[in-house]
Order: C-alpha cells, then sequence, then structure tokens
C-alpha cells in the first residue's frame, strides 16, 4: 500500500507490522480492553497514526488489545503530524513535546513511559467501528 499524502484525517486498515508505538503500556489496560473489544466485537475508535512515519500517536491499548485478539489490520485514522492542528503535550504538565523528537525515538525504538504524552486534534475524528473478524482478515 502507497503510503497516503494530503492533510484530511483518513479512515483506513493498516497491517499490524506497518505501525510503530512511541509508548509503553500498562498489560492490565490492555487485558481489560481486550475483554471489551471480544465481547462488543469491534472497536470503535481508530488509533489516531502519523501519515508520514506510521508513528502511533494515540491508540496504544487498543492496538495492543487487536495484537492479542489476532487482528492483522488495524483501523487508523492518518493524519499530518507535524500540521498544527495537532498539539502533543505531557500529562502531567501540560508542558508540550517536540513531535520530531517523539518520531525520531519511535522510530529508533525508544518508547516514552505509559501515559506520557497526550495528543489533542484542534479537528474531530468520529467514531468509526470496525468488527474484529474484518481485522483478523487474510488480506492484510
Amino acid at each position: 500500500m502507497a503510503r497516503l499524502t494530503g492533510s484530511a484525517p483518513h479512515y483506513t486498515l493498516l497491517p499490524v507490522g506497518r505501525l510503530t508505538p512511541h509508548e509503553e503500556v500498562d498489560e492490565t489496560d490492555v487485558d481489560r480492553l481486550t475483554k471489551r473489544i471480544r465481547a462488543d466485537g469491534a472497536v470503535h475508535e481508530p488509533v489516531l497514526v502519523d501519515r508520514a512515519t506510521e508513528v502511533i500517536l494515540d491508540g496504544h491499548h487498543r492496538f495492543h488489545a487487536l495484537q492479542q485478539l489476532g487482528c492483522r489490520r488495524i483501523p487508523c485514522y492518518c493524519v499530518d503530524y507535524l500540521e498544527p492542528t495537532i498539539i502533543v503535550e505531557t500529562w502531567d504538565s501540560r508542558a508540550l513535546i517536540d513531535k520530531h523528537e517523539l518520531l525520531r525515538q519511535a522510530l529508533a525504538g525508544e518508547r516514552y513511559p505509559i501515559k506520557t504524552s497526550r495528543h489533542r486534534t484542534l479537528f474531530d475524528l468520529p467514531r468509526q467501528s470496525t468488527p474484529i473478524e474484518t481485522l483478523r482478515g487474510e488480506d492484510a
């Protein structure tokens, strides 16, 4: 699949192996979320991903829960992360985090601790329910 271009958020399904996390997760939260997604039969919020690098910006717990459920694809909103309409700050102090540094660390395999970054968008991302069976598909 070719990388997406343009600035509007784009919903798509991406193969698990293409995505790069930038934060650690709490395994208890992942287990709880895995059970909820299994019970619902679907995930209702896509993961937020940088279009250029395919680094996960928001949705690390969903990503790991879907992996535990055997999903080969992840529902994603791909965005242009460097646009000013996406703000990244810390959870504790609301200090801004440098986007370039976050991407650099993620691509180098370095992970921030759990819940370090908080991403806010100045645009709406609607709920998009995707059935687990669609995400387990063999054509990923």
